[in-house]
């Protein structure tokens, strides 16, 4: 008796187990992407520890969920990309001096090229942190070496407070001193403040933006419309490296806006009529799609209702979502008119935030700002912090191609413009 009832209880377990792998891996993956089967992989073991994260928050076990995101999970993230599970030695490459310092009261890693091609450096401070607190810079630890090496500039990558323990605009401000600082203090560093570039990649990006708005005055980039064209088409596809819901709940917990009403901004309820009609709605009118890049043809004419949306819901969250710092493409079109002269814009095919990126670049031309999209039909949101690089080893398979073209296509416009 004993024996049958471990029989049954085996059978079972194992069948609950056939079954749970069998949902995780039951994803959609870009019908273009010549690595689906790391992406499927790759995104059944994300998707798997954000469900664990969830089932902690749930809980209230706080905590340790912040645990299992900034420790486990990253670990081992960094042991399925990178190889190890231990950050890189900071001066393993005999061609780069790395260090870990501080500017301006915020923690940086400085990048710098042993042999430089010019007299003075010319800065990159980067934005890395995919998800704002998930995809941390041991991740993109490489990439940022590749930068600086094959650009021959100094990378400046920015380790700025993260959320869920802190909100906007704790991340914007880092961001902003480091970059005060690289400009004001360019001569401790024989920097050259003429020729400092900001970027970022995801979060990072709409950090960047937010930065180059603000330093203007001295010297996910939008959540007011989650119905684009790329929103909706491309929410289902690799769930677990951040589409539509994941990225949206990291993006609410950074803006301090309350879980609850997720499915109201999914739904664009979170904006009344009244804010619909607003001038904010015409900063992301379907004219200014670019509707080469929409697969669906029905979403090419998208139409727009706006005589709907939750008032409560929307007296709570339009001014976060209508802060050009916190949302970048809120901006007035005369505050993009004295922007840095020179932009490099990319976008993603499979990206829920590909329209935003495209809206930006058309929105900056509009305004006179010299803007260079560079647009991979299939690409995907974080796709930068696994790129296959041609000087580091990739372990495993979870890498890909169209990373190391992003990170390539990077060095060659930063070798000609910066």
């Amino acid at each position: 008796m004993a024996t049958a009832l471990t029989y049954t209880v085996s059978f079972a377990t194992a069948c609950v187990l056939f079954l749970t792998a069998s949902w995780y891996l039951d994803t959609s993956v870009p019908e273009d992407m010549p690595e689906s089967l790391s992406a499927t992989l790759l995104d059944a073991f994300c998707r798997s520890n954000w469900h664990i994260i969830g089932l902690l928050d749930s809980v209230g076990a706080y905590k340790f969920s912040l645990f299992w995101r900034e420790t486990i999970f990253q670990s081992t993230l960094s042991l399925l990309v990178r190889g190890s599970l231990r950050p890189a030695p900071l001066n393993q490459d005999p061609e780069l001096l790395v260090s870990d310092t501080v500017y301006a009261d915020v923690p940086v890693r400085v990048y710098e090229p042993v042999v430089l091609t010019s007299k003075i450096n010319r800065p990159v401070v980067l934005f890395f942190q995919g998800g704002w607190a998930t995809l941390g810079l041991d991740i993109y630890d490489p990439i940022a070496r590749e930068i600086a090496k094959k650009a021959s500039t100094v990378v400046v990558a920015v380790k700025f407070q993260t959320p869920p323990q802190i909100v906007h605009p704790a991340a914007f401000e880092d961001c902003v001193k480091v970059t005060k600082h690289v400009i004001h203090q360019a001569h401790v560093h024989n920097f050259d403040p003429n020729r400092v570039a900001v970027a970022g990649d995801g979060a990072g990006a709409q950090l960047a933006a937010a930065v180059a708005l603000t330093m203007k005055h001295f010297i996910k980039m939008q959540l007011f419309d989650l119905q684009t064209p790329s929103y909706i088409e491309n929410q289902h596809y690799l769930p677990g490296m951040r589409s539509g819901g994941g990225l949206l709940s990291d993006w609410m917990r950074y803006g301090n806006i309350p879980l609850k009403y997720s499915q109201d901004l999914q739904e664009n309820k979170h904006t009344s009529s009244t804010v619909k009609k607003s001038r904010y709605s015409s900063y992301l009118a379907p004219h200014l799609y670019t509707l080469k890049h929409i697969r669906s043809i029905e979403l090419q004419a998208l139409e727009k209702p706006n005589d709907f949306g939750e008032e409560a819901v929307s007296n709570h969250v339009s001014k976060i979502i209508t802060d050009p710092l916190f949302a970048p493409l809120m901006a007035d079109d005369k505050d993009f008119l004295h922007l840095p002269s020179i932009t490099y814009i990319i976008t993603a095919g499979y990206d829920v935030t590909r329209d935003d990126g495209l809206i930006y670049w058309r929105r900056l031309k509009n305004a006179g700002v010299e803007a260079h999209l560079a647009h991979y039909r299939d690409g995907f949101h974080n796709m930068l912090a696994f790129a296959t690089l041609q000087s580091t080893p990739s372990y495993f398979f979870f890498t890909f191609s169209v990373g190391g073209r992003v990170v390539e296509d990077l060095v060659e416009f930063l070798l000609d413009n910066l």
